[in-house]
This record gives C-alpha cells, structure tokens and sequence, in this order.
C-alpha cells in the first residue's frame, strides 16, 4: 500500500511538472514519496500526502477519481501503519493489539 500510493504521488508529480506555479507542490510531492517508500514515519507522512492530493484536488476544479482513491488510501495508510517491512518497525518495534478475554 505504501509504494502503490508513494507511486501516484509521483504520477501527479510529474503530471503538475509542466505547470510553472505548482513546482512547490511537484517538489512536495517527490519529498514526500521517499519515507513512504520506505517506511519511515508513516502516518505522519501519508496524513501529509493525503493533505497534498487534497490540495491538489481543489486546485485542479475537477473531480479526478484516480486522485480520490489515493486520498482514501493514504488515510488507510496512517490508520494502519508502517507494517513488518519498514523502518518504523525497525526503530519502535512492531505493535500488537491484544483485546482482553471476554467475560
């Protein structure tokens, strides 16, 4: 899930690279692939790439659904987490949620 959202970050990357007043945005957009990829803060920075896609949703007027799934999937995403292959996972240590026994 990491790499298929940190790759339509990169498609709208180098969609808005042509547009000389969004190269913020292109730039914010690559930054922001790399510790998606990787796994690095995850739901700091999929919270951060969904703002970005949202962002550049309403710049763009139209309604883009390829756009929308990737906001809903980067909100998945940092309600998930990293997952067993990342560096969070490395750094913090895997989380997992025991429920107490029902009575």
């Amino acid at each position: 899930m990491r790499v298929s959202i940190a790759t339509s970050l990169l498609i709208h990357a180098a969609d808005r690279w042509a547009q000389v007043t969004s190269c913020w945005m292109t730039i914010g957009f690559a930054l922001t692939a790399l510790p998606l990829c990787l796994g690095l803060f995850t739901p700091y920075v999929a919270v951060f790439s969904g703002i970005l896609q949202l962002l550049a949703l309403m710049s763009d007027g139209g309604s883009r659904p390829q756009l929308i799934t990737s906001i809903v999937d980067s909100g998945v995403l940092s309600v998930l987490g990293p997952g067993a292959y990342s560096i969070d996972s490395r750094l913090f240590g895997r989380r997992l949620l025991e429920l107490p026994p029902k009575k």
